[in-house]
Parts: C-alpha cells; sequence; structure tokens
C-alpha cells in the first residue's frame, strides 16, 4: 500500500538504496514560462510495511521532469528533464545541481555490484 496522500496520484518507482521508493511530481508555472516541477521522493523504510513510508526530499527542479533517472553510490538522485538534461539531488541537503555529461543526449545507468567471479571461467578456482 501507499501512503494515503498519494492515492490516485500519478508515482514512478524505483529503487533508492535497499528500500523502495516513490516519486510524485507536482509542477507549478511561475512567471507564465518557466515551469518548476516540485518533486517528493517517499521511501518504505521496511519492506511490506505501509507504515513505514517516510518522505525523504522535497524539491523544486527548473523544467519538465520526465521522471527519475538512477541513484548514485552518495546517494543522490538523478532526475531526467525535458530535453536530455540530467539534474543530481542530495536528498539530505535537497541541493539541486547538473549533473554534467560531454553533450551527448542518449544516457543509460545501472547498478554494479563488485565481485571477484571469473566470468569467462565457470569452473575457476580462487584461493
Amino acid at each position: 500500500m501507499v501512503p494515503h496522500e498519494l492515492r490516485r496520484k500519478a508515482l514512478s518507482v524505483s529503487r533508492y538504496e535497499e528500500s523502495l521508493a516513490l516519486f510524485e511530481r507536482e509542477y507549478e508555472v511561475s512567471d507564465g514560462s518557466n515551469t518548476i516541477t516540485r518533486v517528493h521522493m517517499w521511501i518504505m523504510k521496511e519492506y511490506g510495511v505501509a507504515e513505514s513510508w517516510t518522505k525523504l526530499l522535497s524539491a523544486c527542479l527548473e523544467g519538465s521532469l520526465t521522471g527519475p533517472f538512477g541513484v548514485r553510490k552518495s546517494g543522490e538522485v538523478v532526475f531526467r528533464m525535458l530535453g536530455g538534461v540530467l539534474v543530481l539531488v542530495d536528498p539530505e541537503t535537497e541541493q539541486v545541481k547538473d549533473f554534467e555529461t560531454d553533450g551527448y543526449r542518449y544516457f543509460f545507468m545501472d547498478s554494479f555490484v563488485e565481485s571477484l567471479v571469473l566470468l569467462d571461467q565457470p569452473n575457476a578456482i580462487s584461493y
């Protein structure tokens, strides 16, 4: 179950560290031309316990948000904005900054786990 105040709202679902995360978007238009997107991030601290939902961040982003893009190892949340711009939000400080790239418009973000497994030798023994 999602928090009562989020029912009947359009939400994005993702993973944040070891928790389930929900992203709620609210759009505000300022001065008639610039769009400001307010985003709220909720995490489920204890999996399967509806009462454990906690709002982790509320931030205002310049532009139209297309959705959450990923989470960095540092805990910063990467959001993708309309036009392909990526921004970082630090959940602790709620500071927003541009995620600098070298002009590419196609991005992919994935997580990995370091391992000593030898992928090309499935029967290898390590000492």
